[in-house]
């Protein structure tokens, strides 16, 4: 009955692709993967790229990767040049922003979009949609029911201005009476003056999610200050930039997220000899899975599932705790 029923969610994903991009007896589809493959967030795209690798897809379809630096303006730009000149059949995103940016022209010319984005704005009543993600209040309640978990009662969380952060501290804020919640809107050169406060707050835990380095950053700083308090984040800290930034000042830290297959851990950390990026790199390996129609191979994460209610076109997952151990992420932490 599992091995059916897995069979069953697995059809109607392959379906859904068939339609919107087409056969794959039809010819070898060209995908466009538009990401941030330098700068700040340059690792991501690296990640991203080393996940379809992983996938093996083969003749099934050729990745054309774009540039677009997280920045909507060249996410637009860089989207046309890969509708115009490479003829792209579908696209993969690695960002809200960059799906809000090009979504409204992907619909208008029928173009599947697959997105790892938290905001569900564009993808609403999109039959050409589908976000490669779960729905912001069963993720961050999974993070809530193990902040409970551990007794915490009242929080201290720090965050950057994006879609995905606010809507992580809103929550949280909303599950936990007493917390308090400062948004960086400029990134600060030191969080000093705002650690000094949740030291004499009376919090039982800090949250961080941050943009790229400063989670690690403010780990370091956080440590140099002697605050023992427990420090957890969102999904954002497993990032090169941060763990490099942490300098060690990780270790303890525990992040929620998709519960990854062991064996994608164990090839991805062979192959690449890191565990930074883990989530990122699984996320679009079983997107290139999807999107070339290859279901026959096993899913970085098990058990996915297409959901459409809402008219909301998305993935669920279940999620497990990650916790870092020196420099290394390690899975199967609780």
């Amino acid at each position: 009955m599992i091995i059916r029923t897995r069979a069953l969610k697995l059809l109607g994903l392959s379906l859904f692709f068939v339609v919107l991009c087409g056969s794959p007896a039809a010819g070898q589809p060209k995908v466009g993967v538009l990401a941030s493959y330098s700068g700040d967030w340059g690792a991501y795209g690296v990640a991203y790229r080393h996940g379809i690798e992983m996938a093996e897809i083969g003749a099934k379809a050729t990745f054309i990767y774009e540039d677009d630096g997280f920045l909507p303006a060249k996410s637009v730009s860089a989207f046309r040049k890969l509708l115009e000149v490479d003829k792209i059949s579908a696209v993969l995103v690695g960002d809200t922003v960059t799906a809000q940016a090009i979504g409204p022209i992907a619909m208008k010319r029928k173009i599947p979009l697959l997105a790892w984005a938290s905001g569900d704005r564009v993808f609403v009543n999109n039959p050409y949609g589908l976000r490669l993600w779960t729905s912001n209040e069963r993720d961050f309640s999974f993070m809530a029911d193990q902040l409970k978990k551990r007794g915490y009662k009242k929080l201290a969380l720090f965050t950057s201005t994006h879609t995905y952060t606010a809507a992580w501290a809103e929550y949280l804020k909303e599950r936990f009476s007493g917390t308090e919640w400062e948004d960086f809107s400029t990134n600060p050169d030191s969080f000093q003056t705002a650690l000094v406060q949740a030291k004499a707050g009376g919090f039982d835990a800090v949250g961080v999610c941050l943009g790229a380095g400063l989670n690690g950053r403010f780990a370091k700083q956080m440590r140099a200050l002697r605050i023992d308090l427990p420090l957890f984040g969102c999904n954002f800290i497993e990032s090169s930039a941060d763990i490099q930034a942490a300098d060690g000042a990780f270790d303890g830290v525990w992040f929620t997220a998709p519960k990854i297959s062991p064996d994608f851990v164990k090839s991805y950390t062979t192959r690449f000899g890191t565990s930074d990026h883990l989530v990122s790199a699984a996320i679009f390996h079983d997107a290139a899975l999807l999107v070339t129609h290859t279901t026959e191979k096993p899913f970085a994460i098990p058990g996915l599932r297409e959901v459409r209610d809402g008219g909301d076109p998305r993935l669920e997952f279940e999620y497990q705790v990650l916790r870092f151990k020196g420099t290394r992420i390690e899975t199967g932490a609780d």
